[in-house]
């Protein structure tokens, strides 16, 4: 019997590799759906524009030539700096069943190449910009626009491996009716009776919208868990994407400041997963069909600045969304994800109809 192979990975041609694995974990995953074409590439790669404050060496585990179980160790930069860490992270994992030895191998490879660089700590599963949790509960079931999607399995590699859970975020989810509607409506009154007042972002101008809405999110956003800032040009880039409905994405203004964002776009889940069933391309007038079935919004970020707090500001910006969404026909929408113990935004999820519906949990590994 041959050896169990790690490897550090460094050409186009086993990037893309890598890439393609998920194919093979699940072929037979009815529910499974493929990230957008060339995005993992990118990142494993270096090219995304999430890469400039990373650090990146992605890993896989071949075991009698078969290719067995990836991972990718990362360290952010620009999140250590931040917060003051050693911390590494653990990204897009994938494995094959009954591939335990190799994964311990595979993750011990990760853990020491991340403490060779000084790191003290692995957060697995978890990066702003690259990847989100994974789930405990969403089994069998497609899962949300950027959201995790794995096997029960892995959750015994990981523990197997020394990981523990550090923390668990939650999807909310709302049904988008007319009575629904009127009570969004009534929440978006009260906060324009005080003062507040919100326009959608200007489609003619997508790339400055856009820088804008990265610079309230990152102040915003600047003490939650978990989360650095992001630099403009992640954020630009999101000029000409199809995801950005700007009719969907909404400045709050006080006295003619900015006080809070919000940022929804089409589950793209829907269209992706037809397009895997479906066989075509996502340049095929069928993938256009597809996404123009969409009925299902995600409310991903949303964040009021420090001193506008309390008044409301959150959950009008939530329900201008929302009914953005239900003129458009959607009869779907989330409010996700979010950290267990974010309770101020756990209360304005529930203030706008939303329940939780999947669970999703993060681990870390003392190194």
């Amino acid at each position: 019997m041959r050896p169990i192979q790690i490897q550090p990975l460094q050409t186009d041609e086993q990037f893309k590799k890598y890439a393609d694995f998920p194919e093979e974990v699940y072929r037979d995953d009815p529910c499974w759906v493929p990230r957008p074409p060339g995005s993992l590439f990118n990142l494993l790669s270096g090219r995304a524009a999430r890469c400039q404050t990373l650090d990146v060496q992605p890993f896989w585990a071949e075991s009698e030539g078969q290719l067995v179980a990836t991972a990718t160790a990362v360290i952010d930069r620009e999140y250590n700096q931040r917060w003051q860490e050693k911390l590494g992270h653990l990204t897009s994992f994938e494995a094959l069943p009954d591939s335990d030895t190799a994964v311990r191998q595979l993750l011990d490879a990760v853990a020491k190449w991340l403490r060779g660089r000084d790191c003290t700590a692995i957060r697995a599963s978890y990066l702003g910009g690259w990847q989100l949790p994974l789930t405990i509960d969403g089994y069998g079931v497609p899962p949300s626009a950027f959201h995790g999607y794995n096997p029960p399995g892995y959750h015994n590699y990981l523990k197997s491996s020394d990981f523990q859970t550090e923390k668990g975020m939650v999807e909310y989810q709302l049904r988008l009716t007319p009575e629904l509607a009127e009570s969004h409506r009534r929440i978006v009154a009260s906060a324009e009776g005080k003062g507040t007042r919100f326009r959608c972002w200007d489609g003619a101008r997508i790339a400055e919208e856009a820088a804008l809405y990265g610079r309230v999110m990152n102040e915003s956003f600047s003490e939650h868990w978990g989360m650095m800032a992001f630099p403009d040009d992640h954020f630009k880039g999101l000029a000409g994407k199809r995801a950005v409905v700007p009719e969907f994405q909404f400045f709050a203004e006080v006295d003619g400041q900015i006080a809070g964002v919000v940022s929804s776009p089409p589950n793209v889940s829907q269209a992706l997963l037809a397009a895997r069933r479906g066989g075509f391309g996502v340049e095929s007038p069928e993938y256009a069909d597809a996404w123009e079935k969409i009925d299902h919004g995600i409310l991903l970020t949303i964040g009021v600045k420090k001193e506008f707090r309390g008044r409301g500001i959150a959950a009008a910006l939530a329900a201008k969304s929302y009914l953005a969404m239900h003129e458009r026909g959607y009869k779907l929408a989330s409010y996700t994800p979010v950290v267990d113990d974010n309770w101020a935004s756990r209360r304005t999820a529930e203030k706008v109809g939303g329940r939780v519906v999947r669970n999703y949990v993060i681990y870390r590994r003392d190194l």
